[in-house]
């Protein structure tokens, strides 16, 4: 009961206050205490861990979306200079003749350029499903469409960079060879991509179609398939204890 100078209802649990065996309904009234058929008794209900949901990762600001979105375009169309140069040594030539007033083929039908396409598509497209995997798991905080373009650019870009660069070293040995050939003398043709318009002379007009966007596209497919088998709804998983330490850790003070 409540005494003169306690407004009513002082003497109710608070349901502020835990109600438990070990704890008074009122933390300011001593008392035993509360066991069960004792008024104000609520039995502690443990919560599983399975029943909180988990923190949303914040969504990236649009200029933090925008620099990783650029920084990933960058690094994958630089890396088409490392295709390029492996394109350059796994891709077989055209063996030609040196005849009076110019060349010809040594074989009536060579396939070494068909070969060459064959291998500029096949390492592009590796390349394209492994770089979408990889930046799928390591970015998982800027997972979109943002993502998505610039795997889809950079594939290009690099594209460009793979075909440009081997072309150029493939070029560069012919020149030096031909240089000092006599007439009957077997060369190597230089490297060039036959399924798409690229043209050597005019580098500054980019035809990309054929092999040239192969590893776009596989990047672009396999990116796409990982977000439609996601379990979140934007794509982002939840930030777990050791991300939320490391993002406080790195938040200026």
């Amino acid at each position: 009961m409540s005494s003169p100078d306690q407004p009513a209802g002082a003497d109710q649990p608070d349901p502020a206050y835990p109600t438990s065996p070990f704890y008074p309904a009122d933390p300011g009234t001593p008392s035993a205490p509360i066991t069960p058929g004792d008024p104000g008794y609520a039995p502690a209900r443990y919560v599983w861990p399975s029943e909180v949901e988990p923190p949303r990762p914040p969504d990236p600001g649009g200029r933090s979306q925008t620099a990783m979105a650029a920084a990933v375009t960058v690094v994958i169309g630089v890396l088409g200079f490392a295709v390029g140069w492996l394109w350059y040594h796994v891709a077989p030539r055209i063996d030609i003749i040196k005849v009076d007033g110019g060349y010809a083929y040594a074989n009536a039908e060579p396939e070494q350029g068909i070969a060459a396409d064959g291998w500029f598509l096949i390492i592009g497209i590796a390349l394209g499903l492994v770089l979408g995997v990889v930046v799928w798991l390591l970015l998982p905080r800027f997972r979109g469409v943002g993502m998505l373009i610039a795997l889809t650019l950079g594939s290009v870009l690099g594209a460009w960079a793979a075909w440009w660069l081997g072309y150029r070293l493939a070029r560069a040995d012919f020149t030096a060879a031909a240089a000092h050939a006599v007439i009957n003398t077997h060369l190597k043709a230089p490297l060039k991509v036959g399924i798409s318009n690229m043209d050597p002379h005019r580098m500054w007009l980019p035809g990309f179609t054929g092999v040239m966007v192969g590893q776009a596209l596989a990047a672009a497919l396999i990116y796409t398939a990982l977000a439609g088998f996601s379990a979140y709804e934007n794509l982002r998983p939840p930030r777990t204890r050791a991300g939320e330490e490391a993002s406080a850790a790195a938040e200026p003070s």
